[in-house]
């Protein structure tokens, strides 16, 4: 084992978890400032403004359509429907709970899940192995 690299592995994966840390609380005090200050953007009726350093910070706006409160997904997909939109309607599935579902499998003498036969030639699972650090 190259202990060198082992070494600056940990010591690269201990940085980038302060870095992420550092990252949360930076994503923390910007959402805490970030009301406060659409607030007074609104009550000002601002658009945008420059500080002393010259940054301009400005309101983003952008609509975001979904599915109505109190409504249902099937509900939608009619309306999409008669408004002539099917082309927005998409059957899917999510991926992470099918690998959960599949992690929770009985495992063959191999270790690797048990799939129902329908699965063949359309799902697969494949294992991921990575090298991580604990303790550091």
């Amino acid at each position: 084992m190259n202990s060198q690299l082992l070494d600056r592995y940990v010591a690269a994966t201990a940085h980038k978890h302060d870095l992420e840390n550092d990252l949360r609380k930076v994503q923390d005090e910007l959402n805490l400032m970030e009301p406060i200050l659409l607030e007074e953007f609104l009550a000002d009726g601002t658009q945008s403004v420059k500080n002393s350093a010259g940054a301009t910070t400005y309101l983003f706006r952008q609509l975001w359509a979904g599915v109505e409160e109190g409504s249902d997904y099937d509900r939608a997909c009619a309306a999409l429907r008669a408004a002539g939109l099917d082309d927005l309607i998409q059957v899917r599935f999510n991926s992470q709970s099918l690998s959960a579902y599949c992690r929770e499998l009985e495992k063959d003498d191999q270790g690797q899940p048990v799939l129902p036969a329908s699965f063949a030639g359309s799902i697969k699972c494949t294992e991921r192995v990575s090298v991580r650090v604990r303790g550091a």
